[in-house]
C-alpha cells in the first residue's frame, strides 16, 4: 500500500471514530427516557434513581393549613462553589426586611399588607461541583434561612424543599444531595390548605434531562389519583421552544415530553415551576404555564429570587420577581397565572 493511501486510510476510520464518538455521546444526551446520562460526568441515570419508586417517592402530608392568601419563597441554581456564585446575606436580609413589614403590617409585594412566608423551594444545582463541602455550605444556608423565616412564623414549615439538578448529581453529588437536603428523595409530594382548599405539589427528578420510564410511570398512577389542583416542580423546564431555545440541556425525549404535557393537561396542572435555564422565561402550552426562574447565581449581574402568593378564593398565583438591586423597592416584576 502507498504511503499517502495509508495516511488516508487513518484520517478516514479516525474520523469514523470521532463521529462515532460524537454520535454516542449526543444520543445519552437525548435519550434519557431509556436511562443514558446526559453528560459524561453524571454517572446517574433518571431510571436508576427510580429503581424502587417508592423509596424514591416521600409524602410529606400538609405542610401549611390556614388563612388565604399565603405566600412561598422561591429560588434556583445557587451552586455553591461557583465563582462569583450565590450571594447569601441577600435572601437572609431580604426576609429581615419582609419579617419587619409583617411587624408593622406595611405593605410589600402587593397591595395587601405583608404576611409571612409560610414554606420555601428550591428548585435545584444546589452545588456546582457535587463536592460535599459545597453541599455543607447549602446546609448552612439552608439554616439561616429558617432561622430568618421563623423569626415572622414560628409555624412555617422547618426545612427548604429541595429538588434535585442535574449538577447536584456530578461526581459523587447525588448521595451527598440525599444526605444534605430536604427530602433527600428525588420526587416527592406535599399538601398546602388555604381557605379549605387543597393544593398538591409534586417535587421531580428532571436532572437527567428526562424523567425516565420508572418515573414516569409513577407519577401517572399518582397524578390520575389525585383530585387537587397541582403545581409541577422541576429542574429543568419542559419546553424547548423559545424563550429557552432547542438547547441539548433541556433536550427532553420528544415521546417522553408529549406525554408528560398530557399529563399535565388531563390531571389539573396550573403550572410547572422549573429552573437550571439562568435566563429563566415563561412559556405556555395547553393553558400550563411553564414558569423558569431566573438564578440565584450570579446572572449578568443580579441575584434573582422570588416570592409567590396563592390565592384561591380568587383562583391566581401571583409570582413576583426580585433581585439584588432591586428588592427593597418591591418586585422587578410580577406574573400572574389562573388557577384551577
Amino acid at each position: 500500500m502507498k504511503p499517502v493511501s495509508a495516511a488516508k486510510k487513518i484520517i478516514s476510520t479516525t474520523r469514523a471514530l470521532l463521529f462515532a464518538a460524537s454520535a454516542t455521546f449526543l444520543f445519552s444526551v437525548s435519550a434519557c427516557s431509556f436511562g443514558f446520562p446526559n453528560t459524561l460526568l453524571n454517572t446517574n441515570s433518571a431510571n436508576a434513581r427510580w429503581t424502587n419508586p417508592e423509596a424514591s417517592f416521600k409524602q410529606l402530608g400538609t405542610i401549611y393549613d390556614g388563612s388565604d392568601p399565603y405566600y412561598f419563597l422561591l429560588f434556583s441554581d445557587i451552586h455553591f462553589g461557583k465563582k462569583n456564585g450565590p450571594a447569601e446575606n441577600t435572601l437572609l436580609d431580604f426576609i429581615d426586611f419582609h419579617n419587619q413589614k409583617v411587624a408593622n403590617g406595611e405593605v410589600h409585594e402587593d397591595a395587601n399588607a405583608a404576611t409571612p412566608y409560610r414554606f420555601c423551594l428550591f428548585l435545584g444545582d444546589a452545588a456546582e461541583h457535587g463536592d460535599e463541602e459545597e453541599f455543607k455550605e447549602y446546609a448552612q444556608f439552608e439554616k439561616k434561612v429558617i432561622e430568618k423565616m421563623k423569626e415572622g412564623d414560628a409555624a412555617c414549615f422547618g426545612r427548604i424543599l429541595t429538588v434535585l439538578g442535574n449538577h447536584d448529581t456530578y461526581s459523587k453529588g447525588y448521595g451527598y444531595w440525599q444526605e444534605y437536603t430536604f427530602p433527600g428523595t428525588p420526587g416527592f409530594i406535599f399538601t398546602t390548605v388555604s381557605g379549605g382548599k387543597s393544593r398538591s405539589f409534586y417535587g421531580t427528578d428532571s436532572a437527567s434531562s428526562c424523567f425516565g420510564s420508572n418515573q414516569l410511570n409513577f407519577l401517572e398512577k399518582k397524578f390520575t389519583s389525585d383530585s387537587n389542583p397541582k403545581f409541577f416542580l422541576s429542574h429543568e423546564p419542559y419546553s424547548q421552544l423559545e424563550p429557552h431555545g432547542k438547547s441539548f440541556m433541556v433536550s427532553f425525549d420528544q415521546e417522553e415530553k408529549l406525554m408528560m404535557m398530557q399529563l399535565l393537561f388531563e390531571n389539573n396542572f396550573d403550572a410547572f415551576l422549573s429552573g437550571h435555564v439562568h435566563t429563566g422565561g415563561i412559556t405556555v402550552r395547553d393553558e400550563t404555564v411553564d414558569y423558569t426562574v431566573k438564578s440565584f447565581t450570579n446572572n449578568g449581574g443580579e441575584h434573582s429570587f422570588y416570592t409567590v402568593k396563592i390565592d384561591e378564593q380568587n383562583k391566581k398565583a401571583t409570582i413576583y420577581k426580585f433581585t439584588e438591586e432591586t428588592w427593597k423597592t418591591g418586585p422587578q416584576s410580577s406574573y400572574t397565572i389562573a388557577l384551577n
